[in-house]
């Protein structure tokens, strides 16, 4: 169910007058989230909380569309656990599926890496990637895939503390033994080479796999604000940089020779080569060192003066040919000009 075609329910007294919508926080291709207060708290110490609408349902049963209803039964396997947004309940209002969430008193960890809350601090760096391991970890024992981690997905403080992970909406039930998706759907960033092109001319699909794949794209932007590439692809040009250059994270994040090590592991292309998420545990936290904040220029590193110099030879060389070409085909007009 797409947002767009959603109704807008601000302001609404919804779930037999409960909740009073006051605002929209947020809206993505499965469903739009409210900001909700509760009628029912005291006055002087008002409760809020966060109500998605998820979409229409069938008139006959109060059940939504397979999508939604996958996602409610996924997230609420999951709900008790500290570190996932507690999903409370349930209800209807005008022919369309509502879940009452927790509101997260901040942001979300996309907003606490640009506001600089990891910037050169390991210690936080590792603490929440635990944390993050141990969530997913969790997920994967409930039989789970989340299959969208990404820092919108990860609401925390401030600080960048106190992380519970959202949005369940391309979770799927990874134990049961249902076909394999045909699409992975995410965010191409995130995703795994394997879920770029699943559908097309992948094979080997693990979704498992896809989640471990994007908690290391989260952990170099945690550590630097910035993306190892566009999408794990060899059209990318990032992404083949890493394929033909070993220094290529080394080179561009500010990480230790160990981590890179590590990482240059869990991004191989073929999934059975890389390291569990257990084993990435244990590695990550044997670590001597996270980060190297030396300033350094690796072989076939260009810095950023030298590719200005270099982009401006090739519009001049550029524009030279294009002159030679008209030239050759009207002569009268470059003349006069």
């Amino acid at each position: 169910m797409s947002s767009f075609t959603l109704p807008d329910f601000t302001n609404q007294i919804v779930d037999d007058g409960r909740f009073h919508l006051t605002e929209i926080l947020g809206a993505g291709n499965y469903g739009v989230v409210y900001k909700a207060l509760d009628l029912s708290s005291p006055p002087n110490s008002p409760a809020f909380y966060a109500i998605k609408c998820l979409g229409p349902v069938s008139p006959h049963t109060a059940q939504g569309c397979p999508h939604d209803e996958r996602e409610i039964a996924l997230h609420s396997r999951c709900s008790a656990h500290p570190g996932v947004i507690t999903l409370y309940h349930r209800f209807t209002y005008q022919n369309h599926l509502f879940v009452v969430l927790e509101l997260s008193a901040g942001g979300h960890l996309f907003e606490a890496v640009s506001a600089g809350a990891f910037h050169q601090n390991d210690t936080l760096v590792r603490s929440v990637f635990l944390q993050l391991i141990d969530v997913v970890r969790f997920f994967h024992e409930s039989g789970i895939s989340h299959r969208d981690l990404k820092p919108e997905n990860i609401l925390c403080n401030a600080q960048g503390t106190d992380l519970r992970v959202a949005d369940f909406g391309l979770a799927i039930d990874s134990s049961c033994s249902s076909p394999p998706p045909k699409s992975a759907g995410g965010s191409p960033s995130y995703m795994s080479p394997e879920s770029v092109t699943l559908g097309s001319e992948s094979e080997s699909y693990d979704p498992k796999q896809s989640d471990v794949w994007a908690l290391c794209v989260i952990l170099l932007n945690m550590m630097s604000g910035l993306y190892p590439w566009r999408r794990a692809h060899d059209s990318d040009a990032g992404f083949n940089a890493f394929l033909t250059d070993a220094d290529y994270l080394r080179s561009t994040f500010p990480i230790s020779d160990q981590l890179n090590e590590l990482l240059e592991r869990c991004f191989r292309p073929v999934p059975r080569t890389r390291p569990t998420l257990l084993q990435l545990r244990t590695e990550f936290v044997a670590l001597e060192k996270l980060a190297d904040y030396t300033p350094t220029t690796a072989p076939g590193c260009v810095p950023l003066d030298a590719i200005i110099v270099l982009c401006l030879v090739q519009l001049y060389r550029l524009c030279t040919l294009v002159i030679v070409v008209v030239t050759a085909l009207h002569p009268r007009d470059v003349a006069v000009l």
